[in-house]
């Protein structure tokens, strides 16, 4: 499975994070979709601010995922190690 990173550009040292840990990603460019699918990837990370119609979406229909949320970032993940890894980085960068 991948991962989807959307906004990247807005911490250019993540990718290499995420080269080094192995953890495959695409950036779709369309939040909105990335969040309406996160179970049917390895994590999805929404970086900066969300749309908070999106976000509320997001977060009852995926209430089942790992689910950080902060005016950085927003991060959902059905792996709890791969979750812990990002959230790991986010919070220390």
């Amino acid at each position: 499975k991948i991962g989807i990173v959307e906004k990247i550009s807005l911490y250019p040292e993540l990718l290499d994070f995420l080269t080094k840990n192995q953890l495959k990603f695409r950036s779709l460019g369309a939040t909105a979709l990335s969040l309406a699918y996160a179970s049917y990837f390895s994590f999805v990370l929404i970086l900066g601010k969300t749309r908070i119609f999106d976000t509320v979406a997001a977060l009852t229909i995926h209430q089942n995922l790992y689910i950080e949320k902060n005016e950085n970032f927003l991060l959902l993940s059905q792996d709890k190690k791969i979750f812990d890894i990002i959230l790991e980085f986010l919070k220390n960068n």
